[in-house]
């Protein structure tokens, strides 16, 4: 036993130093030895043999009662990034490292002639008393992962044998652990995402296009295509004749530009079924900052699309209807106002001219009488003045015969002759290429927005804008009253209604006010529309 320790220790690097120094000594014995065999012409060979002998005992008992250090001195073990703890073949540690005392963080203390087991309890740790077992019985172990829970960290265990025992080796894989553990919850997220995903090399933008390398299963759900039928090609053989080209380019312009995008389009299923897809495209990138890689998350918003055009159409017939009333409205209007004007006030106008002419031949007659006919010619003029003035309000005749511009300015003059509050009306455009229904919508754009200002703003006064600016006509109504919130007013009636009435025109009105700073209200229309023929 002593034998076959000591001939392992001389396999050691200190063994194998005190082993030639000795063999050295030995060497220049047996030099000294021929040297003075020549000289005396002594026999000396068992004299060799016995010194021989004798060297080598000496070495062999020096080593087995001196054993010398490992492979590594102390000073190199403590510059290894790794924990290591030197064991004796009973299981007890002999050596730590500093490294070691960070890892398992014991507080510094020396754990010397301790068992292992102090450090990695049997029972919470059998795999490694296991694996002990197995190096000190000359067995080969493969690498353990260990969990300790007082430090919440992984280990990766290596076990060695050597000379006196057994050399652990550990390392911190915690964050290895959890970014595999990261991967594994991304994969799975992926994998089980309801969203089809798909992932593209980087390149080439241009033909032939990127080639798939992943896909999940929502994608084979989405399109009918197998992962083995699609990973080598170009997401381009989902596209086809419907797919928009706009769309299109403008995926391909991000792509060029290495920014993300987000497009909708329609794509085609294996089966050459149409669908709408919502598909939004970012790039990924290395450590190094090189794109490598295109993530395509799609969603099949098919129904979406389906409800919206439903909608869209449903949203034409209420506005198509909406046209339709207020022409009729106006066509109404214009009929009544022309009833009041015509026949209530021809009317009216006789029956003044029948008491005028009482009021001529009874020129003598009773003052009781005469008195009477007065009030009644007064009470006539004023009813003929209201008459006229309602059958303005229904369809102003001037609107007809003399246009936008003078029908404004005739109804700011009338507005403020009323209502004691200033209206200054400019008008910078030339009306010729407005069509009725224009002109008329205009016309009440600016006759609701002045009942607004005397009924809700406080203004003293009030500015009415007709211009013109390349191919829009703009009519901006400004006031220098209270103002208010427009986020807060944004939805009522009477807001509503303008806005309508602006969008039946092709149009658009803003709102720009703001408490204690007045309003302006600019509506824009085109000059010259299409507006769709309603009365038919």
């Amino acid at each position: 036993m002593r034998l076959d320790n000591g001939l392992r220790r001389i396999k050691t690097n200190s063994g194998k130093k005190i082993f030639w120094a000795f063999l050295l000594t030995a060497q220049l014995l047996v030099l000294l030895l021929f040297l003075w065999q020549n000289a005396t012409g002594m026999y000396t060979l068992p004299i060799y043999i016995i010194v021989c002998c004798a060297l080598i005992t000496v070495l062999l008992q020096w080593l087995y009662l001196h054993p010398p250090a490992e492979s590594m001195d102390n000073s190199l073990l403590e510059t290894i990034p790794d924990g290591f703890i030197q064991l004796d073949r009973r299981g007890k540690i002999i050596h730590l490292n500093r490294r070691a005392y960070q890892l398992l963080e014991t507080g510094g203390v020396v754990q010397v002639n301790q068992p292992v087991g102090t450090l990695f309890p049997k029972e919470d740790f059998p795999l490694f008393d296991e694996a002990l077992q197995l190096v000190l019985a000359g067995k080969k172990v493969e690498e353990l992962t260990m969990y300790l829970l007082s430090q919440q960290c992984w280990f990766a265990v290596q076990l060695t044998p050597s000379a006196r025992g057994v050399n652990v080796y550990f390392r911190d894989i915690t964050a290895v652990k959890n970014q595999a553990s990261l991967l594994q919850l991304f994969e799975s997220v992926i994998t089980k995402s309801a969203d089809s995903i798909l992932i593209t090399s980087a390149e080439p933008i241009h033909q032939p296009g990127p080639q798939i390398v992943y896909v999940n299963d929502a994608f084979t759900r989405m399109t009918g295509y197998l992962p083995e039928e699609v990973i080598g090609l170009t997401p381009r053989i989902l596209q086809g004749p419907g797919t928009s080209r706009k769309e299109l380019d403008r995926l391909k312009e991000a792509l060029t530009q290495w920014k993300p995008v987000e497009v909708e389009l329609v794509n085609y299923k294996k089966n050459k079924e149409e669908f709408w897809v919502s598909i939004s495209v970012v790039p990924v990138c290395d450590e190094k900052g090189w794109f490598t890689h295109w993530i395509s998350i799609q969603r099949d918003i098919t129904d979406r699309k389906r409800e919206e055009a439903l909608l869209k159409g449903k949203n034409q017939d209420l506005k198509n209807l909406s046209d339709y009333l207020q022409n009729m409205r106006e066509k109404e209007r214009k009929h009544i106002a022309r009833e009041i004007h015509e026949e209530l006030g021809q009317l009216t106008t006789v029956l003044k001219m029948d008491i005028d002419w009482l009021s001529i031949r009874l020129a003598g007659g009773e003052d009781a009488v005469l008195k009477r006919l007065g009030n009644a010619t007064s009470t006539l003029a004023i009813m003929l003045a209201y008459i006229h003035r309602i059958a303005a309000k229904l369809r102003p005749s001037i609107l007809d015969h003399f246009g936008l511009t003078v029908a404004l300015e005739a109804h700011c003059s009338e507005f403020q002759r009323q209502n004691g509050i200033e209206c200054i009306f400019t008008s910078e455009i030339n009306e010729e290429n407005l069509s009725v229904q224009a002109k008329t919508g205009l016309f009440r754009i600016a006759q609701e927005l002045l009942v607004n200002v005397l009924n809700h703003s406080g203004a003293s006064l009030v500015k009415v804008l007709l211009a013109e600016n390349g191919d829009n006509i703009h009519l901006r109504v400004t006031d220098n009253g209270r103002g208010f919130e427009t986020s807060e007013k944004r939805d009522t009636l009477g807001l509503m209604g303008l806005r309508e009435r602006a969008i039946s025109l092709k149009g658009i009105l803003n709102i720009d006010s703001k408490p204690g700073h007045g309003t302006s209200v600019l509506t824009t229309i085109p000059k010259i529309s299409n507006y769709e023929n309603l009365n038919s």
